[in-house]
Order: C-alpha cells, then sequence, then structure tokens
C-alpha cells in the first residue's frame, strides 16, 4: 500500500485461507527502533509514546515522541454512499469498478520531522499536497521518493563496521559513531 524510497512501509501478504496479513516497517529519520510487523506478528516496537491496539484486531495506533505516528483501521462500507460520505470521491459514486460491500483499510501514516504525512483527508509530502487517494482491489498504491536518510532499528543493520570511523552500514553517509553507533 505504501513504499518510501523503496522501503515497503505498509503492505500486506494473503495467507493460504485467502485473509490479509498486515506487515508495518516504521521509518523514522532517528536512530531510535520503530515497529515492525510482520504477517500479523510483531518483530519489534521500539519505545513508542503511545500505543493501542484493542483485542478485536480492527485497528492499530502507535506514536513516538518525535512525531512519528501509524494509525490503520480496518472498516466495512456497505454502500457507495457511505464510502462517499466518509472519503468525498466522486470515483466511488460513479464507478462499477468497486463493489460494495468492501472492507476498507484505512492508514494515517507520519514521520515526524519530516513534513510528510498521509491521512484520508490528504497527503503532505515535504512542501507538495494532495486531496483524496483511494486505492482499490489491493494490487496497487503509493510509492514517492524523497531523498530522506532514514536511521530506524539500528539492532537490525546486517552488520556493524570494523571501526566507529566507518560509514555507517545505513548508507547515511555519516560515520557509524555520529549514526547508529550512537546507540551502540
Amino acid at each position: 500500500m505504501l513504499q518510501i524510497d523503496g522501503n515497503d512501509v505498509v503492505w500486506f501478504n494473503r495467507d493460504e485461507d485467502g485473509y490479509l496479513r498486515l506487515n508495518v516497517k516504521m521509518l523514522s529519520v532517528l536512530a531510535e527502533e520503530r515497529a515492525i510487523i510482520e504477517d500479523n506478528i510483531w518483530t519489534n516496537i521500539g519505545s513508542p509514546s503511545d500505543m493501542n491496539s484493542p483485542p478485536q484486531g480492527k485497528e492499530l495506533r502507535i506514536d513516538y515522541v518525535n512525531g512519528d505516528h501509524l494509525f490503520v483501521k480496518f472498516m466495512v462500507m456497505q454502500t457507495a454512499e457511505q464510502a462517499y460520505k466518509k472519503y468525498k470521491n466522486e470515483h466511488l459514486l460513479n464507478s462499477s469498478d468497486v463493489k460494495f460491500p468492501i472492507t476498507v483499510v484505512e492508514v494515517n501514516y507520519k514521520i515526524g520531522g519530516t513534513g510528510i504525512e498521509f491521512k484520508p483527508s490528504g497527503t503532505s509530502i515535504q512542501t507538495n499536497s494532495f486531496k483524496g487517494g483511494f486505492i482499490s482491489h489491493c494490487g496497487a498504491g503509493m510509492a514517492i521518493s524523497t531523498g530522506l536518510v532514514f536511521r530506524q532499528n539500528p539492532s537490525l543493520l546486517p552488520y556493524k563496521p570494523e571501526s566507529r570511523l566507518s560509514p555507517c552500514p545505513c548508507g547515511s553517509g555519516l560515520r557509524f559513531k555520529h549514526c547508529h553507533g550512537l546507540l551502540v
């Protein structure tokens, strides 16, 4: 559903029974651990300032102190009119492509300190913004390139450099001691 600078951020896989499994790899410009979910299984969380994951599995909210934020909500829309009322997208009323009822996955995602924010009412990507963003059939999503250096999850780096003065293996261009080495 969402890819930033070649990094899959939010996506789904289908299991052998056809159910969608949530995958998340939150990005951050800070060298701090962030949430990772692989096929509905948490593999990392970091230190969120607030988190809500009710047992029914219909929503997930994770917030970090610097403004990194993820909110995913699953809901059923019975009619095109109901979906239009929520999302104000004319395509929903005039298209035969979308068959109702449908399960909607609403994604709100923000990378703190970058000006990047995705939400149903509109999306901001640094200094640009646009309204709407209804994607159907799960075969497509949104991919953007920002040129930002993402430094999250230092414990998941595949290797550590031989010296703290070596370039950081995350590709930031900084020395390891000034990047992910701050946390080691």
